[in-house]
């Protein structure tokens, strides 16, 4: 925003506390012939993010307008990872499907998908590696628990499960053969095989 400090009506400066009164984050640009120490002060204190004195040349206004933009956007990101990050402590969605890690639920369009307790701790596993293989022996480490004869063979059948228990879900889970298992995030992760070709 770009606010100049006199207006018809009401000064600039009072209409920026009003602004930020509403905890409104609008990046705000002060522009004013007030080019005193403490108008700037003033207006910065207000909660101005930059302050630009008249007469000033249009490529340092652009500069500067770019410059919030850039700190703008660098600023939702940081909000969107703190929000990503948080979300996937508890819970994680991808295309439809909802884990609550915590509360050992699973949602599918908002039915509830039943597993076994070996099935929901594989499926987590793999939520969690974030698209990255996990080999079955990984799997099997992450699953045990009490079942002290698991095998690379019982991953496999608790993958065969899963893929008939989310039905058109299942296409996100990948075989990589002769290694293990993954989750595709998106269709750019699918790895190329010679059927492919």
């Amino acid at each position: 925003c770009l606010l100049d400090w006199m207006l018809p009506g009401i000064q600039g400066i009072d209409l920026l506390k009003k602004i930020r009164a509403q905890n409104n984050q609008t990046k705000v640009l002060m522009l004013t012939a007030k080019a005193d120490p403490d108008s700037i002060v003033l207006a910065l204190e207000s909660g101005a993010d930059d302050y630009l004195s008249k007469p000033f040349d249009s490529k340092v206004l652009l500069a500067r307008v770019r410059n919030l933009l850039r700190r703008t956007e660098l600023q939702n990101q940081m909000q969107e990872q703190k929000k990503a990050s948080t979300q996937s402590e508890d819970e994680m969605t991808l295309d439809g499907l909802n884990m609550h890690f915590l509360k050992y639920i699973i949602r599918y369009k908002g039915d509830d998908v039943h597993l076994t307790p070996s099935e929901f701790k594989l499926l987590a596993s793999l939520f969690k590696a974030d698209g990255l293989v996990m080999t079955r022996d990984q799997l099997i480490a992450q699953i045990q628990g009490d079942e002290v004869n698991v095998t690379g063979r019982t991953i496999d059948t608790h993958v065969f499960a899963l893929r008939k228990k989310l039905g058109a879900w299942s296409s996100h889970i990948e075989t990589i053969r002769g290694v293990g298992y993954r989750i595709l995030i998106s269709d750019q992760d699918r790895t190329i095989t010679e059927d492919d070709i």
